[in-house]
């Protein structure tokens, strides 16, 4: 088993942010960022974004799994119901990509609450240079988005990417 570098940044409040990296047996990115309400959403406005972002950086496109959506819902929603963004709410990346059948070498998860829609997702992750990196990753071949919000209008966003 490869040992791969972890790295990631996590946004603490409004604008704090931390860095911070260590040895895990896949490459890993994690990112959060914090936003404003959200609507329905498919992944099919994220996907074709990104994957038009993709091309224009000379990158393969993704495509949607399944898998990948069930997972990001399942963070979406243990995130709603503790109101808290966390990696770690719904259970370890890595115990939640097993969980779900996912065996990648190279994956990333970007988590948000708040936005309004997916092009608002999308831009904001895509405006920040450490998201920006984590959908740009050449060997990412798959995606999974998913929102769980509630009548008072929290919402909480997962995109979750993987090679395989």
């Amino acid at each position: 088993m490869k040992i791969r570098k972890f790295r990631g940044l996590i946004g603490l409040g409004s604008g704090l942010l931390a860095l911070f990296s260590t040895a895990l047996p896949a490459q890993l990115n994690v990112a959060v960022v914090s936003s404003a309400q959200a609507q329905d959403v498919s992944g099919r406005t994220v996907q074709a974004l990104l994957n038009e972002y993709r091309a224009s950086k000379g990158l393969g496109p993704l495509r949607l799994d399944a898998n990948l959506t069930a997972m990001a819902q399942s963070q979406a929603n243990a995130m709603l119901a503790r109101r808290t963004l966390s990696h770690d709410v719904a259970g370890g990346f890595l115990q939640r990509l097993g969980q779900f059948g996912i065996s990648p070498v190279r994956a990333s998860e970007n988590l948000g609450s708040g936005y309004r829609s997916e092009q608002s997702a999308f831009q904001r992750w895509r405006n920040s240079p450490v998201h920006d990196a984590d959908m740009l990753i050449p060997e990412l071949s798959r995606m999974g988005l998913a929102v769980a919000r509630d009548s008072s209008g929290a919402s909480y966003w997962a995109l979750d990417m993987s090679d395989q």
